[in-house]
């Protein structure tokens, strides 16, 4: 008897059907989650320190305005000598410390006749020679001259406020020092012998500042 083996009928042999799909194999492989993308960091510059004040522009100032001597102002007013600053006018003047400091004045005993005014700060304060030359002007009437033989300085004469006596006012630049010079009198000085005063007190802060 003749043993008939199961099968599908239309098979032939081992060959699969012409045109039949292979089975798909499910896939095991647990798919990558997709990476958060990292935060970027912020990237903030650090605040550099402030420049320390030089030691020898530290001054006591005059904060309760009682005649405190020039040299409590600070700055170049420790090594001004009151006779040198006031030789170029003839007077003999005192000086006192500025309460805003580093600075100084020097006044005639009357306190009228002559005052000039000394006042000592950094370059970047002072808003460079521009900035002094804009503050000079907004009181004396006059065209600034600029004076060749230092860093950086200048001289101008003119009246104040319209009126009719000539005033003076000047900087030096020594360094990262800029130091601004007033000179204000009622004595009927000629313009001449009040920019050589200016000169004169302009050269004296120099030197003490070894420009």
């Amino acid at each position: 008897m003749a043993l008939v083996l199961g099968g599908t009928a239309g098979c032939s042999g081992d060959d699969d059907p012409e045109g039949a799909a292979p089975a798909s194999t499910p896939s095991t492989e647990t798919p990558s989650a997709t990476p958060s993308p990292s935060a970027t960091p912020t990237r903030t510059s650090p605040t550099p320190p402030a420049s320390p004040t030089p030691d020898d522009q530290l001054g006591d100032g005059d904060p309760e305005d009682d005649g405190a001597p020039a040299t409590a102002g600070g700055g170049v007013c420790g090594d001004l000598d009151p006779e040198e600053v006031a030789a170029g006018l003839g007077e003999t003047l005192r000086g006192s410390a500025l309460g805003g400091g580093p600075g100084c004045t020097f006044v005639s005993p009357d306190g009228r006749r002559v005052q000039i005014t000394v006042v000592d700060r950094t370059v970047v304060a002072a808003g460079g020679i521009a900035g002094a030359k804009a503050e000079a002007t907004s009181t004396v009437e006059g065209t600034p001259e600029d004076l060749p033989d230092y860093e950086a300085a200048f001289v101008v004469t003119g009246p104040v406020f319209g009126g009719t006596e000539t005033q003076g006012a000047g900087a030096v630049q020594v360094g990262d020092r800029l130091v601004l010079v007033t000179v204000t009198q009622h004595k009927a000085v000629p313009r001449a012998r009040v920019r050589g005063a200016v000169l004169q007190i302009l050269d004296a802060i120099a030197d003490e500042l070894g420009g």
